[in-house]
């Protein structure tokens, strides 16, 4: 999907991490992480199990990327959050998958 992104234009270097950690480096402020790599790799790891079902998922993303993608920044811009509440049920819907995507990737780190 980077690479898609990249395709679109967008650069990480214009990430939001990237933008807080250059303001904090530029500023000599101490970087302190809220999750370890291990942690991060330990919750993909929770969803292995449906590594199909996500694998399916991010080839139908790429199918049509500009299209999603776009709408969503500019749902996220204009504060839309109808739009941006219908994307969040697309992602993480009520199927197994999606239900364990939501509790790994958001409740249980939140």
């Amino acid at each position: 999907l980077q690479m898609e992104y990249q395709k679109l234009g967008f650069k990480d270097d214009f990430g939001i991490d990237k933008q807080v950690i250059n303001y904090a480096q530029s500023k000599a402020m101490p970087i302190i992480e809220l999750e370890t790599l291990e942690q991060q790799l330990t919750m993909f790891n929770h969803l292995s199990t449906h590594g199909d079902h996500m694998l399916t998922e991010t080839f139908k993303q790429m199918d049509d990327i500009e299209h999603y993608f776009l709408d969503l920044i500019h749902a996220w811009k204009k504060g839309d959050m109808a739009a941006l509440s219908q994307y969040y049920q697309l992602s993480f819907d009520g199927s197994e998958y999606g239900q364990l995507s939501e509790k790994v990737m958001l409740i249980e780190r939140n």
